[in-house]
């Protein structure tokens, strides 16, 4: 039809609105880690692979309370601040909001 290719297929496409962080609570935790802070923001989905990255390297599972909150402990780090980065996927990763650590 009108001279162009087509395929028909089984495949199923989803398109999820990007994630959005707006404020983390508390902003702030101890060094020795294992502090609970609240994500909240906009579009989170129930994913095994939802994390959170403290820094470059430091991850903890995230655990979606609902589309607009996240549940993450931290880890142990460096005192001072860190960037907080939220994924749903486990390679997009979104945010650069900063959790002090004391």
């Amino acid at each position: 039809h009108n001279n162009q290719d087509y395929v028909t297929s089984n495949v199923v496409f989803q398109y999820r609105a990007e994630p959005r962080i707006l404020m983390i609570a508390p902003s702030y935790g101890y060094f020795s880690g294992s502090k609970d802070l609240y994500i909240v923001g906009e579009n989170f989905i129930d994913s095994p692979l939802a994390s959170c990255r403290f820094g470059q390297n430091k991850s903890s599972n995230a655990f979606m309370v609902s589309a607009s909150l996240l549940r993450c402990t931290s880890p142990s780090l460096a005192e001072g601040f860190h960037a907080i980065f939220v994924t749903m996927n486990g390679v997009d990763y979104i945010g650069n909001e900063t959790f002090f650590f004391q």
